[in-house]
């Protein structure tokens, strides 16, 4: 897709015919873009239409199919347990740099438990939720932690 900008008009070329499009402002990403504004890029949140162009709408789109086909959760369900847990990690309560937290959830009844950092997530999964092998990990760092005293 090619657009293209004649003074203050947007322009979408899709199949070789120029198509009007609007400027708006990207709630996602803050950008004033020319785009092609569709049902795909547009929602409702709180009674309000949010905008996004088409590159934070192709995003939210494939994040919304993965959770949906996953977990079984909206993206507004994930953003609500983002907000509930202040952007954090639920274990380590450090936020997660340039990616999103990770749906926990248990592997038996994919019951979602809450979000994670990709560490605390690889690592409850690493031990494959042995709590018994995590009492013997921490009680092997408590006894070389007490070594080094």
């Amino acid at each position: 897709m090619k657009i293209l900008y004649d003074n203050i008009s947007a322009y979408v070329l899709i199949n070789n015919k120029k198509i009007r499009a609007e400027l708006k402002v990207c709630d996602k990403c803050g950008n004033i873009k020319g785009s092609y504004w569709s049902k795909n890029n547009k929602y409702k949140n709180g009674g309000i239409w949010h905008y996004w162009c088409i590159s934070c709408a192709n995003k939210r789109n494939g994040k919304k199919s993965r959770l949906k086909n996953q977990y079984n959760i909206s993206v507004e369900q994930y953003e609500k347990m983002l907000t509930n847990q202040d952007n954090k990690c639920a274990i380590c309560k450090q936020e997660e740099n340039n990616k999103s937290l990770s749906i926990d959830h248990n592997h038996n009844s994919n019951q979602i438990r809450a979000l994670l950092c990709t560490r605390c997530n690889m690592l409850l999964g690493s031990i494959n939720e042995d709590i018994e092998l995590l009492k013997k990990i921490i009680a092997y760092l408590e006894y070389w932690n007490c070594q080094e005293s």
